[in-house]
């Protein structure tokens, strides 16, 4: 049997999140551990008592989300003899979930995938102001129905299909009160039955996205991680690039 294991991204969070592994298990304590050390404050302390708002924070949210993740890979790894190297073809991710695959590969240790996310999410919540953008994902309503009714919420301001998750449900993003009003039109039965899922603000909202100084951000990430190792690519090897389709990111893949 092959295995292929598959890490989530944000909005997998919940206040309590990997607690009663750290409680049972010291190997998934020492990986929250090895977490907070490696971000210099007491990440757990939100993870495990909230409040939720600041749990959802991305710059919480994406670190949580990894900590959670290698922990409970941990307490695979130690109580059942699971071994990734040798039992799994594929590791990957949903968004940020790819540095939980690439920190479950060893191709980065877990103290260098926290600080990177950790940028990484306050990359994201400063490249759009607090309360400007939001993000909503609406159910029922294919990638062509989905864009229409964006366009149609609109009205001067942007609002506009930004993800297409498949088997119905498309992520709209853009100015707050275009999102809103866009949640509203999906909520008309006559709209499909389109449903409302939680409106989620600090986020990736593609068209306001400031990505040259996300982009910034994370080249200073990661020219400092390498900084930080004697071995390993030296900083002028790193290059990173906003990439939009699938054929670019399929010819930008790293031979291996």
């Amino acid at each position: 049997m092959s295995i292929a294991l598959v890490f989530p991204g944000q909005e997998s969070q919940a206040v309590g999140m990997g607690r009663a592994l750290a409680e049972n298990f010291a190997v998934a304590r020492q990986a929250f551990d090895e977490v907070d050390a490696a971000l210099g404050d007491k990440l757990t302390h939100v993870m495990w008592e909230g409040p939720g708002e600041a749990l959802t924070l991305t710059e919480n949210a994406q670190p949580a989300l990894l900590a959670t993740s290698i922990a409970a890979l941990r307490v695979l790894e130690s109580e059942a003899g699971f071994d990734v190297n040798r039992e799994t073809v594929f590791v990957a991710g949903h968004s940020l979930g790819e540095y939980s695959a690439l920190a479950a590969a060893g191709s980065l240790n877990l103290a260098d995938a926290a600080r990177l996310v950790r940028t990484r999410g306050r990359a994201m919540q400063q490249a759009v102001p607090v309360g400007v953008g939001a993000m909503a994902a609406l159910l029922g309503l294919e990638f062509e129905a989905a864009a229409a009714l964006a366009a149609e919420a609109a009205q001067g301001q942007v609002c506009q299909a930004a993800n297409d998750n498949g088997g119905g449900q498309v992520v709209v993003s853009g100015d707050k009160a275009a999102v809103e009003r866009a949640v509203e039109l999906a909520r008309d039965p006559r709209r499909l039955q389109a449903l409302r899922r939680k409106l989620t603000a600090n986020r990736s909202t593609a068209p306001l996205f400031d990505m040259d100084r996300f982009v910034r951000h994370l080249e200073a990430a990661y020219e400092a991680m390498y900084a930080r190792h004697e071995a390993g690519l030296p900083p002028d090897h790193i290059h990173v690039q906003p990439l939009d389709r699938p054929p670019n990111v399929s010819a930008n893949d790293p031979p291996r």
